[in-house]
């Protein structure tokens, strides 16, 4: 990946104990796999506050803090060169 790579998105795996929140997802890419808990930045919106965005819009979840994972790159595949924030945190009861 070059330093090009452009970080537009961002993904949550939600967590309770030994169970993992997971979306089957409706639309491309990777429509009918499933995923954590995700989406597109804002403009001007930083990583942590738009994974904390994205939970409350999916899952109706309000969390306050989320921890960084690391960064997940690709290149083609079934959208443009690109590469995503990865968060974990835990899920309220």
């Amino acid at each position: 990946m070059t330093e090009q790579t452009n970080f537009r998105y961002t993904l949550c795996f939600l967590t309770r104990g030994e169970n993992v929140l997971m979306l089957k997802r409706r639309n491309p890419p990777n429509q009918g796999l499933w995923n954590g808990v995700g989406g597109h930045l804002e403009p001007g919106e930083t990583p942590r506050d738009g994974v904390l965005r994205e939970v409350q819009e999916e899952t109706g979840f309000c969390l306050k803090t989320a921890r960084f994972g690391g960064l997940l790159t690709w290149n083609g595949f079934e959208t443009p060169p690109g590469g995503l924030f990865i968060y974990t945190a835990e899920a309220p009861p």
